[in-house]
């Protein structure tokens, strides 16, 4: 079988939620710029999870985070999530509910696949390329074997990634510990990006930071699709508190939700609707609760 050369940091099958048709309306931060794009050939890099052969044998194959990790493993359960979580608010909605009952198991398993999406990028990768320059840094298997991914980051990536399942596991937990609520946009406005997990801290005066999604006072939103974003508050959720949220967005709710994710975008911000004038977005940079 050819190798796929085009690897999806952002699956086909979370970008289907902003597309008509397969076609999504972005926006390009560097060139500044609107345009149209089939979901094939956007939040994609040739070779992105590609693994040289002179690296082969040592734990991954040449794309097993791509193909067995990602695409065979995480995706078929994610697409699934994805369509599943939104006919369940979708209905809610149609039964005039304004809460909603989530177990911690679901709550667990949402928050697995906000952590997955959120390491999965270039902007994570970044990150480790970072960390890889660092001579002090030594990556070892279970068994405590060098296994040299230091000096190339795509390694380096995949390991935290694919092999380590424990910061997964430390930071899915704290989410589903997490209190959530749900926005809602009847027209369906809500922007997404390449880049489609916004953690932030917020202060009181309104100013904000962008944090690691583990940060205890962090603030975690993550569009779901054109209509809905699920955001996770600093506040732990009480046993025998209210059930959460559904919060019906006015525009300006709308606005600020938009605003973070532009503002946290790597490069395209990603919307059902055409894009016109991002630049007003950077006022609405303030989130109330």
């Amino acid at each position: 079988m050819a190798e796929k050369k085009k690897h999806h940091y952002v699956p086909r099958c979370y970008l289907e939620g902003f597309a008509h048709k397969c076609q999504v309306c972005a926006y390009d931060l560097i060139d500044r710029k609107p345009f149209e794009s089939n979901i094939i050939n956007i939040c994609a890099e040739n070779k992105f999870y590609y693994i040289p052969e002179g690296y082969r044998g040592k734990a991954l194959e040449a794309l097993s985070i791509e193909d067995d990790f990602f695409a065979t493993t995480v995706e078929k359960d994610y697409s699934s999530f994805l369509a599943t979580f939104s006919m369940f608010i979708e209905s809610q909605l149609k039964e005039g509910n304004k809460t909603f009952v989530i177990n911690r198991n679901s709550r667990l398993t949402a928050s697995c696949f906000i952590y997955i999406q959120y390491v999965r990028t270039p902007r994570f990768r970044r990150l480790y390329e970072r960390l890889s320059k660092d001579d002090r840094i030594r990556v070892t298997n279970a068994k405590g074997d060098d296994l040299n991914f230091v000096k190339l980051p795509v390694l380096f990536h995949a390991y935290g990634t694919y092999l380590n399942m424990n910061q997964l596991n430390k930071s899915s937990n704290i989410l589903a510990d997490r209190h959530l609520e749900v926005l809602y946009s009847t027209e369906g406005n809500f922007f997404s990006s390449d880049n489609p997990v916004t953690s932030i801290r917020l202060y009181k005066d309104k100013s904000f930071d962008f944090v690691d999604i583990a940060d205890e006072n962090s603030t975690v939103l993550f569009p779901v699709n054109k209509n809905i974003v699920i955001v996770f508050y600093p506040e732990k959720q009480e046993e025998n508190s209210d059930y959460p949220r559904i919060i019906v967005a006015n525009e300006n709710l709308e606005n600020q939700v938009n605003a973070f994710t532009v503002l946290n975008a790597e490069r395209f911000v990603i919307s059902y609707k055409d894009i016109h004038d991002i630049e007003k977005y950077k006022e609405f940079a303030s989130f109330n609760k």
